[in-house]
């Protein structure tokens, strides 16, 4: 009896993460074809895809990335730190059709922390398919991931992946998706203190409320009192 539920489990734990690949592939395969297919037709806006591309550029070159369409330093623009960790996969391959490319695998990567939390709220692998599904035909999704590039699109995966990292009781994992969300744009610092205030007010949950709550606070404040001001001049 061990051995048959034994192997119950490692074929549903197989079946799962076969389904996510699955969903992983179909949606980057969709949502890429769909960008380059945008791009090659001329559709890209330079003042967002040309903005990022430059700094891209620069930043992978080893120069500072004042970016002339905007005429300041690119972490004037929304205090973007990530731009500096996109670089790295940027650096293979260094141009404009690489950063659609890369915007598709992080939409699409989503799915993976998504489908764990599902798993781990008990959902079977028919119910998780589903969830998955939706999160494909969500038509914000699909309308961010076709709108030139932006690297405030790591926020999906990131979002999903700090969700886990509470559910799960994972300090590190709630706090480096939090600051990376953080460093996506200076914006974001709300939202990760207004998650904060969620969970002490709804959920009495003080431990991880307190600390969303300075973390949120202090970037925001950092980011707008500080790296803006300093870098525009």
């Amino acid at each position: 009896m061990a051995n048959l539920l034994k192997r119950f489990y490692v074929n549903d734990e197989r079946k799962f993460w076969i389904n996510s690949s699955a969903f992983f592939l179909i949606l980057f395969l969709c949502v890429s074809g769909l960008s380059l297919g945008r791009h090659e037709a001329l559709l890209s806006s330079a003042y967002d895809l040309g903005i990022f591309n430059q700094a891209m550029w620069l930043i992978t070159n080893g120069q500072e990335p004042f970016s002339t369409f905007i005429q300041h330093h690119i972490l004037a623009d929304h205090a973007s730190f990530v731009l500096y960790i996109i670089a790295l996969p940027y650096a293979l391959w260094q141009t404009p059709e690489a950063l659609l490319v890369l915007q598709a695998a992080i939409v699409s990567s989503a799915i993976f922390p998504l489908a764990l939390l599902c798993r781990d709220a008990g959902l079977l692998n028919s119910q998780i398919a589903l969830v998955m599904l939706a999160y494909c035909l969500f038509p914000p999704v699909i309308n961010i991931s076709l709108f030139d590039f932006h690297p405030d699109i790591l926020v999906l995966p990131l979002l999903f992946l700090m969700l886990l990292g509470h559910a799960r009781n994972n300090i590190w994992v709630f706090l480096i998706s939090a600051l990376c969300i953080c460093a996506s744009k200076e914006v974001f610092g709300l939202s990760i203190l207004a998650y904060g205030l969620a969970c002490v007010i709804a959920h009495r949950d003080f431990k991880y409320g307190l600390l969303a709550i300075a973390m949120g606070a202090s970037w925001f404040m950092f980011a707008t009192r500080w790296v803006i001001p300093y870098f525009s001049g």
